[in-house]
């Protein structure tokens, strides 16, 4: 039993041992005790403290500041403090009538916070020290300030207002209430431009916390490669800081000298900045003794809306677009009056005689011109160049996925645009009889959709003559641009037995007519709730190739009946002869392709082609 007790009593020590606060007091021998019944609200910042937290009584020091006139450790049962009183002539502790004043000390984060007390009524002392006098608290409550615990601050570029500052606050007794500078009075705010914000939180027991927060300007950047030796290079950025020293500032050991078209100089290593400013729309060469990257912050460019001055003879263009793109495209605003353009390597594009080893202008490069007169070069705007799988919009802004097979890039959804691309509107019939009057031509072009349901899923359906808009085209690209966006076409007969033998048809199969192929037309088509149950759609290639046709259906050339559900049909650019084109089926019963001419006034399907 002993061997037991002894246990006992090493797991009662560890249960009950606590820290505690570095408050040391001198017992003088006098005191004043003050009571606190377990029961009494003892908080900070509204929560009951803990078994093992302290209080303490505190009085005035002559040179400033509190000193520990006594304390106890928290036990959630009634406790006594013992305030203890100064010695003669010294200040040890509290002079007779002196007010006690309270801490609060939290074991969990070992943080001590100034207390308010409030003491039961009828006792001859209550808040102020008398030796052998008795106080009793009614309670004590304490209140960290007010603090922010974390700030998040989005930065914005100039101009813009898409600025906000998120904060946490802790501390104080809630709830707060919140002032900033701006007028908002939520806790965090949105929508700023940059600056400083300064903000005020006011609590229950009017404690006040301010502090400013600044929304940063956030830069557009360009990092440019600069090769060891000589470059010619240009930005698309508007620099915050255009003199050249602070352009180069950070590769400046790296630079040897710069020039602009004039031969007007930048020589750091002499001190020398002739140049001064960058200037918008100019290329300077560089010659650098290491390779290194510049990189320019500022505001980036809208290549539009900055026209370039390009004088007579030979200077430098700079390249103000985030991407690249063909140089014959680029110049296009020019291209009259240019003689020669090279780049930093001595490619060059020459117009008269139709050469170009330029290929692509790139951003951060410049370029040598040679022009006939001087012009103004207008870069066209900065559109993404568009990958297969991105989405394409047609003139009235619907948008469609795209899809790759093979070396094709196909819409994967049925056109249904009701303009061609310079804007003119396709004629809209919606009648049987007007539609079954159309000859079977190029010239009578219409367009409607199935019950005339303009949200139809399955498109639009066009005469050959709408389809094409009045051309044909039968090549390997077909160059039938038709009712498809610019940079997409119309396929031609050919183009459509490239996808078909893509996909495994054999050449002889591609070049028959009728239904052909194996499981082509499995393959092609997708959805299938939206295909009657047949051949084409238990067949197990159904849907792989991601064309994703759908059995659209047509509308009668011979009284403008519709059709849906069973088929798929859609239009070639490719004339059979004067009343018919050649046309594919997809079939519910079938998993084939058919292929045959049609008369050019059906109402069929469109999928465009993008151009190479």
């Amino acid at each position: 039993m002993k061997k037991i007790t002894s246990i006992l009593i090493i797991l009662l020590s560890i249960t009950y041992s606590f820290s505690q606060p570095a408050w040391t007091y001198t017992n003088t021998g006098v005191s004043h005790t003050i009571l606190a019944q377990g029961t009494i609200p003892v908080t900070i910042n509204g929560v009951q403290i803990s078994v093992g937290d302290y209080v303490g009584v505190f009085y005035d020091l002559n040179s400033g500041g509190l000193a520990c006139g006594g304390y106890s450790q928290w036990t959630g049962s009634q406790i006594s403090v013992l305030a203890y009183q100064t010695q003669s002539g010294m200040n040890n502790g509290f002079a007779t009538n002196e007010e006690f004043k309270w801490k609060i000390w939290r074991a969990s984060d070992q943080n001590e916070v100034d207390a308010d007390a409030i003491y039961l009524t009828g006792l001859p002392q209550q808040g102020n020290f008398s030796a052998g006098g008795y106080s009793v608290l009614n309670s004590l409550m304490a209140y960290t300030p007010i603090i922010i615990t974390d700030v998040t601050i989005e930065g914005c570029p100039i101009g813009e207002t898409s600025g906000s500052i998120d904060i946490s606050v802790a501390g104080g007794l809630p709830p707060y209430s919140y002032l900033w500078t701006n007028g908002a009075t939520t806790k965090d705010i949105d929508q700023l431009a940059n600056g400083i914000y300064y903000l005020t939180i006011l609590d229950a027991i009017n404690q006040t916390f301010t502090n400013s927060y600044e929304v940063e300007i956030i830069y557009d950047e360009q990092e440019i490669l600069l090769n060891s030796g000589w470059n010619i290079f240009s930005t698309y950025i508007d620099p915050v800081y255009p003199l050249l020293d602070s352009v180069f500032s950070e590769i400046i050991n790296n630079v040897d000298i710069a020039k602009n078209y004039l031969g007007i100089v930048f020589w750091p290593q002499y001190g020398i900045n002739n140049i001064g400013n960058i200037s918008i729309g100019q290329a300077y060469q560089i010659k650098t003794n290491a390779t290194d990257t510049l990189t320019i912050f500022g505001s980036e460019l809208v290549p539009e809306q900055t026209p370039i001055s390009v004088p007579a003879g030979w200077s430098m263009i700079g390249y103000l677009r985030i991407y690249p793109a063909p140089v014959d495209s680029m110049l296009y605003t020019i291209q009259p009056n240019i003689d020669l353009v090279k780049d930093q390597i001595g490619n060059v594009y020459w117009p008269q005689y139709g050469f170009n080893l330029i290929g692509d202008i790139e951003p951060g490069q410049g370029y040598q011109i040679k022009m006939n007169i001087a012009d103004t070069l207008i870069y066209l705007p900065n559109i993404p160049p568009f990958s297969c799988g991105d989405q394409i919009a047609d003139y009235d802004g619907n948008q469609y996925n795209t899809v790759q097979i093979g070396n094709q890039c196909w819409m994967q959804e049925n056109i249904k645009v009701t303009h061609y691309a310079d804007g003119i509107a396709i004629p809209l019939i919606t009648s049987n009889s007007a539609w079954g009057a159309l000859g079977d031509n190029n010239t009578d072009k219409a367009y409607c959709y199935f019950n005339n349901n303009t949200n139809s899923e399955y498109g639009a359906l066009y005469t050959w003559a709408a389809a094409v808009n009045g051309t044909s085209g039968s090549a390997n690209p077909s160059g039938v641009q038709g009712v498809c966006p610019t940079g997409w076409h119309m396929p031609s007969d050919d183009e459509w037995k490239q996808l078909e033998m893509q996909l495994g048809m054999s050449q002889s199969e591609a070049d028959a007519t009728g239904y052909r192929g194996t499981d082509q037309g499995s393959q092609l088509a997708g959805n299938s709730s939206l295909w009657n149950s047949g051949i084409l759609e238990n067949n197990a290639q159904f849907g792989t190739s991601e064309f994703t046709a759908l059995p659209g259906g047509y509308r009668s050339n011979y009284n403008g009946s519709f059709y849906l559900g069973y088929n798929g049909y859609w239009w070639s650019s490719t004339e059979g002869n004067s009343s018919n084109a050649w046309y594919r089926v997809l079939g519910y019963n079938n998993s084939e392709v058919y292929r045959n001419n049609n008369y050019k006034s059906n109402g069929f399907s469109v999928r465009c082609l993008k151009d190479n």
